[in-house]
């Protein structure tokens, strides 16, 4: 796999980071663990499972539950409900392994780190592997290992009956306040999807997927700094690195506020040539409205049409994407599109700006306040880029992207939130040609 090494190299770096025990901490035994006396939830005498812990009566908000070694079975939390996080770690890096997270009724404030998460056996049908429903809020997923077996990572070896025999989705947060980070997520059919309002998906790296690799339809929502690679084609659905649509039914429905940002999605980085490699989508933000969102320094290699879609935006800002053929090829596609809604209602107030793309669908329109501008046709992906075969979308000298930028538009930052400008203007593209200073506003 060749991979930008200074994205790969800050990507690899948050996810091998460690969890230090807190102080009040209970412990828990993995099934089958040789234990003596009268559980306490000590190092020593450990409760026999999760669900003893939290019937205890000993668990407060912001109590750590360390799940020791080993198996844990299914972990099912309903109505687990605190005033403060709890937090239910591994003992030891990603040693505690469940089968699968349900997290069902009024459930709230639960953090979930470092945990392997896969099935007891695989080609049990189309299941959530790590889920919480609507009702439950303030559900945090972090540093998780997600996969449709202990194997997950073998998926390059499977053929299409073993895909479809592992059709399970990795990560689904279906109420409000959901977190996810720093989760890697492979083998899997759909990667990891939010529902609910002011979710946050970030750092995440969905490899190996033959559904969507992230899915956002809750208001407010951000998906920031996610890696999505290599999509697998299974069946009839029509795979994106990014979809997006507004789930309510009424006339004109809409959702608000998202933000899409210095994302990664690239449909393949492996040798060329699987009979079953995917024609992707970027991002797809289809069956709108869409209202104020906010779509920049995205990276997008793909091989389908639909690059960067919007239908039925209102107050959508599509700036300093680069939107390239995974091939590497001179050809149309993929594009950067404004669109009017399914109904045929024009999109409006829209900007595309300082954007790399192989086309451009939409025209400027001052009676909907369309502006296009600063925006360039990539006509050879291998005059433009530093090394289009290894994914180092880097621009050029020769390319004309680099200090080309319209300044009023340019975000102040880059794909890896580092500073714009480093040269007399800000670059096309999600790319900063020379940016070294940190962007020092994101933790």
């Amino acid at each position: 796999m060749y991979l930008h090494s200074s994205l790969l190299g800050g990507f690899l770096a948050m996810l091998l980071g460690s969890m230090s025990v807190a102080e009040n901490t209970h412990y828990v035994a993995a099934i089958n663990a040789p234990r003596s006396g009268v559980s306490d939830g000590s190092v020593d005498k450990p409760w026999p499972s999760l669900s003893a812990a939290l019937k205890s009566g000993t668990i407060q908000g912001g109590d750590t539950l360390a799940l020791m070694d080993g198996n844990h079975g299914g972990l099912n939390l309903h109505d687990v409900a605190f005033d403060r996080h709890v937090i239910i770690v591994s003992q030891n890096e990603k040693n505690a392994h469940v089968d699968r997270i349900q997290v069902t009724g009024r459930s709230q404030n639960l953090t979930f780190r470092n945990l392997s998460v896969w099935p007891k056996k695989s080609g049990t049908g189309s299941k959530t592997l790590v889920g919480a429903n609507s009702a439950s809020s303030d559900i945090t997923v972090d540093g998780l290992v997600v996969g449709s077996g202990p194997d997950a990572n073998r998926f390059l070896t499977w053929n299409l009956a073993e895909w479809r025999r592992r059709k399970f989705n990795g990560i689904h947060l279906l109420g409000d306040r959901g977190v996810v980070r720093n989760n890697t997520v492979t083998g899997i059919h759909f990667g990891i999807s939010t529902s609910g309002v002011d979710s946050l998906v970030e750092r995440n790296w969905v490899n190996g997927f033959s559904g969507d690799g992230l899915r956002g339809v809750g208001d407010r929502n951000i998906f920031r700094g996610n890696r999505v690679t290599n999509c697998f084609k299974i069946d009839g659905n029509h795979d994106d690195g990014f979809q997006s649509w507004s789930p309510r039914k009424q006339k004109n429905a809409s959702i608000t506020g998202g933000i899409i940002e210095g994302n990664t999605i690239i449909e393949w980085t492996e040798t060329a040539g699987h009979p079953l490699q995917c024609s992707l989508q970027g991002i797809g933000m289809f069956d709108g409205f869409f209202d104020n969102y906010i779509i920049r320094n995205n990276l997008i290699s793909v091989s389908a049409y639909h690059g960067i879609a919007v239908y039925g935006g209102r107050g959508v800002k599509v700036v300093n994407n680069t939107v390239v053929s995974n091939s590497g090829k001179a050809q149309k596609n993929p594009w950067i599109g404004i669109f009017n809604h399914k109904n045929g209602t024009p999109s409006q107030d829209i900007l595309v700006a300082n954007n790399l793309a192989m086309l451009y669908k939409g025209k400027p329109n001052r009676v909907h306040n369309t502006i296009f501008a600063a925006n360039s046709i990539i006509k050879s992906p291998l005059g433009a880029f530093a090394n289009v075969a290894g994914y180092n979308y880097s621009p050029v000298a020769r390319s004309g992207f680099i200090d080309t930028a319209i300044s009023d538009y340019a975000p102040e930052f880059d794909i890896m939130n580092l500073r714009r400008p480093a040269g007399s203007g800000p670059d096309r593209g999600a790319i900063e040609v020379g940016a070294t200073q940190p962007r020092g506003d994101l933790k």
